[in-house]
């Protein structure tokens, strides 16, 4: 049985969408694919709260 999903085998691909850890080992040099991070979302609330000067709504967190 093996230890891994048979996807963390394969080399990424466009869109792929994992990890950025499991992204980064399974890239190929020269591919031109560039990994892209997304931040938690706490410091997307608080990023925006703080480029508006004050807290967001429970409607605007949704």
């Amino acid at each position: 049985m093996d230890a891994h999903p048979d996807y963390l085998l394969e080399n990424v691909k466009a869109l792929d969408v994992d990890s950025y850890k499991n992204l980064k080992n399974r890239a190929v040099v020269g591919d031109n694919l560039d990994h892209d991070h997304i931040p938690f979302f706490a410091s997307l609330k608080t990023a925006k709260e703080i480029e508006l000067g004050r807290k967001l709504s429970p409607l605007e967190i949704k």
